[in-house]
């Protein structure tokens, strides 16, 4: 469960969190991996639905797992990018 986003916009959307700062894309796992002294360096997303705003810190779309850290959002099956659940965990 979560959002989906077309996959030009989810690629923008990464595209700009991750200007200017260190990557790699995990082809086996599907998503960006970060070093984690850096997670600190990520802005807050905010968006919109039906007017409704919200905001998504960093610290909840960037996870560590085993010692790495990774953006979580990525691509799904169909190309479409997904928010996961820890928009709507949070």
């Amino acid at each position: 469960m979560g959002i989906h986003a077309p996959s030009d916009l989810g690629w923008e959307l990464v595209s700009r969190l991750r200007k200017g700062k260190t990557s790699k894309y995990d082809y086996d796992k599907g998503v960006f991996i970060i070093p984690c002294e850096e997670k600190d360096d990520y802005v807050d997303i905010r968006f919109s639905i039906s007017d409704l705003w919200f905001t998504v810190e960093a610290s909840q779309y960037i996870k560590e797992v085993d010692e790495e850290c990774y953006i979580a959002i990525q691509p799904d099956l169909n190309g479409d990018w997904s928010f996961g659940a820890f928009i709507l965990e949070g």
